[in-house]
């Protein structure tokens, strides 16, 4: 293919764009910004929301299998005694940590 052929088929560059054109790019990137931090907001709720759910749904269960253990004879059992105590310190020592922790802090608030 002769060059001649090969300069013939470059496109002409892009006009520059207006001041209104700008003005559009400008308001565009504005609305984006402001749609991308909702985005942002909506996706950060979502997660927290999904952790809560993660982490009571397994709370539940750690709970629901430590009442089967307290109700069932021990041949039904599969977790041993260190077991058990191991789920009982990780149940109720971070429940009554975090119960304490909240109504002390409100107790000591109201003092002030």
């Amino acid at each position: 293919m002769p060059q001649s052929e090969l300069l013939d088929k470059i496109v002409a560059p892009a006009n520059i764009p207006s001041s209104d054109k700008v003005s559009n790019a400008k308001e565009e990137k504005e609305l984006f910004d402001i749609t991308s931090e909702t985005a942002k907001s909506k996706h950060t709720k979502n997660l927290t929301i999904l952790s809560i759910w993660v982490l009571g749904t397994a709370g539940l269960l750690l709970l629901l299998i430590r009442i089967y253990h307290f109700l069932t004879p021990t041949c039904w059992q599969w977790l041993n005694d260190s077991q058990i105590q191991t789920l009982d310190k990780l149940l109720f020592s971070g429940t009554l940590g975090s119960i304490l922790g909240k109504y002390s802090g409100s107790i000591f608030s109201k003092e002030k």
